[in-house]
Parts: structure tokens; C-alpha cells; sequence
């Protein structure tokens, strides 16, 4: 039986790789953010340097929420990959026998 559509799983992986990369991208500009500004605030004594570390808070919590969304999207495409694959060659057989 001749197969009417392809799958294209190197850009697929590249895509599942990509997740990888951005979750490192986002860590590696948490800290920048972070230090850079963690400097050029240590003399800071107000309520400004509060709202700010209030603040920056919430940008710590969202970089972990971002991350976590990219790992989940990252498993959940490697999950349907899986299930495809099985399904396929489990195709492949019965049409096969």
C-alpha cells in the first residue's frame, strides 16, 4: 500500500530540539537580567528598589513557568512522534499479513 502523505521528522526533531534551546535561552537571559540589574541597583534605597524586586519576583516565576510550558510541549511532541511511529508500523503489519 503505497503511503499518501510523508512526515518530515527531521524538521520534526529539529523542532523538539529548538524547545531544548529555548529553555537554555531563557535561563541564560534570567540571569543576565538578574545580574546585571542586581548591580546596578545594590544602591538602591526605596520604595522603587522595592517595587522592582517585587517584580522582579514575578519575572522568576514566569521564566519557571516558561520553561516548564517548553519541557511539557517538548514531552507531549515526542509523545504523539511515539504513538504515530507505533501506530504506523502497527498499520504496516496488518496490512502486511
Amino acid at each position: 500500500m503505497a503511503e499518501s502523505y510523508a512526515v518530515d521528522w527531521q524538521a520534526f526533531n529539529e523542532a523538539l530540539d529548538q524547545l531544548s534551546t529555548v529553555q537554555s535561552e531563557i535561563n541564560e537571559l534570567n540571569q543576565q537580567f538578574a545580574g546585571g540589574n542586581t548591580k546596578a541597583l545594590s544602591g538602591w534605597i526605596s520604595d522603587v528598589k522595592e517595587l522592582f524586586d517585587q517584580r522582579k519576583i514575578n519575572w522568576g516565576d514566569t521564566v519557571t513557568q516558561m520553561q516548564q510550558q517548553a519541557a511539557a510541549a517538548q514531552k507531549a511532541a515526542a509523545l504523539c512522534r511515539d504513538e504515530y511511529l507505533d501506530a504506523h508500523n502497527f498499520g504496516v503489519k496488518t496490512w502486511a499479513s
